[in-house]
């Protein structure tokens, strides 16, 4: 898994910084169309994809998944138990 990201700005900021290109010249747009092209070029994939699990919860502990990055949802299996976190 690659840990090491840019954002698109600052990559549009070296482009036009390193080629000198004018401000009058430049499509922002089009940017974003070409890098998407060169991440496509390159095999470049979605890093994180949404997935459910079951995690047992016993004593108030359970094993986390070793691929979470963020918690979206907990559902609690129990009847009399409501919804105890939902980011959305």
């Amino acid at each position: 898994m690659i840990q090491k990201t840019i954002s698109i700005n600052a990559v549009i900021r070296k482009v036009i910084k390193d080629l000198g290109i004018d401000d009058k010249e430049i499509f922002i747009d089009d940017f974003i169309e070409w890098i998407g092209e060169g991440l496509q070029y390159i095999g470049s994939y979605y890093q994180y994809i949404e997935k459910e699990t079951t995690i047992d919860i016993t004593d108030y502990k359970g094993e986390l998944p070793c691929d979470l990055v963020t918690l979206l949802r907990i559902h609690n299996k129990s009847d009399n138990l409501p919804d105890s976190f939902n980011k959305s």
